[in-house]
C-alpha cells in the first residue's frame, strides 16, 4: 500500500505516523493493522496480507509532524487472491 501525503498547495507532508487498518466488509473477520514508513518526502509504504478475496476497506490513521490527527478511508472492492 503506498499513500502519499500532501498539503492544500501539494507540498509533501514529511514526519507524519501513518498507521493503516484493512477490514473485510462483512462481520467476523479480524481487522489487519499496518504501518505505513516514510520512503521519502511525504511518500509512506506498508505492506499487508489481505488474507482472502473480497471487498476490503483501508483506514488510515495519520499523525501528522505538528500533532493533527487525520483519518482517511476507501473502499478496496473486488480484491482477488
Amino acid at each position: 500500500m503506498h499513500v502519499t501525503l500532501t498539503d492544500p498547495a501539494g507540498a509533501p507532508l514529511s514526519g507524519a505516523h501513518v498507521n493503516m487498518e484493512a477490514d473485510m466488509s462483512h462481520p467476523g473477520m479480524a481487522p489487519v493493522f499496518f504501518s505505513g514508513k516514510e520512503s521519502a518526502p511525504g511518500s509512506f509504504t506498508g505492506q499487508v496480507d489481505l488474507s482472502m478475496p473480497g471487498d476490503w476497506t483501508i483506514l488510515l490513521h495519520i499523525t501528522l509532524a505538528h500533532g493533527a490527527k487525520v483519518a482517511k478511508h476507501f473502499d478496496l472492492p473486488g480484491v482477488a487472491r
